[in-house]
C-alpha cells in the first residue's frame, strides 16, 4: 500500500505544480497559491486517511471528491483567465489519477491476502497508466486541431462517445468478475 500511496502523493504533487505553473506563466499569483494550498490539503488529509493501517479499523471517508471538483473549479478559473490549457490539462489527468488513487487504496484495505492485493495492484496501475495515457493523447491533440462542428454533428459524437464508453466500462467490468 506505501507504493500506492507514494504513487498518489506523487500525482497531488504533479497536479499542483502543472497548475502552479501555468498560473504563474500567466501573472497569477493567486492562482498558483491556491493550487499549492490544494496540494497541501489533500496531502492532510492522505496523511489523516492512510494513517491507520490496520485493515480491522474502520475506514475513513477520503476528501478525494470535493478535493478533485475543487481542483476542477480552479482549473475551470484558469482557463476563464487565460492561462494556456496544456499546463491545465496535464494538472486536471494528474488530479484525476489522484481522486482514482485514493479510491483505490480505500478499496484495497478489503482485501487481505497480499498476493491479492499486489495482483490488483498491478491490474489497477496498468489501467490508469493507459487511460491517462490516452486522455493525454486524446485532449493533447483536441488541444492542438481545432475543428469547427454543426451542433447535430456535434450531438452525435457526444452520443457516440457516451455509447463508446458504456461500452469500455462494460467491458472492464466484465472481465473483472
Amino acid at each position: 500500500m506505501k507504493t500506492t500511496v507514494r504513487l498518489l502523493s506523487m500525482m497531488v504533487a504533479l497536479a499542483a505544480s502543472a497548475s502552479g505553473v501555468g498560473f504563474l506563466l500567466a501573472g497569477l499569483w493567486p492562482g498558483m497559491l491556491l493550487s499549492l494550498a490544494w496540494a497541501v490539503l489533500w496531502v492532510i488529509g492522505l496523511r489523516r486517511y492512510v494513517q491507520d493501517t490496520d485493515p480491522e479499523a474502520p475506514a475513513k471517508a477520503g476528501i478525494g471528491s470535493g478535493l478533485l471538483l475543487g481542483y476542477t473549479l480552479l482549473v475551470m478559473g484558469g482557463i476563464w483567465t487565460g492561462v494556456w490549457p496544456g499546463w491545465l490539462l496535464l494538472g486536471t489527468c494528474a488530479a484525476l489519477a489522484s481522486w482514482d488513487l485514493e479510491f483505490f487504496i480505500h478499496r484495497l484495505r478489503d482485501v487481505l491476502d497480499e498476493g491479492e492485493r499486489e495482483a490488483m495492484r498491478g491490474v489497477h496501475l496498468q489501467r490508469l497508466g493507459f487511460a491517462l495515457f490516452a486522455g493525454l493523447v486524446l485532449a493533447g491533440a483536441a488541444l492542438a486541431y481545432h475543428y469547427q462542428l454543426t451542433f447535430g454533428l456535434a450531438v452525435v459524437v457526444a452520443f457516440l462517445a457516451i455509447a463508446a464508453l458504456a461500452r469500455f466500462i462494460a467491458f472492464f467490468r466484465q472481465a473483472i468478475h
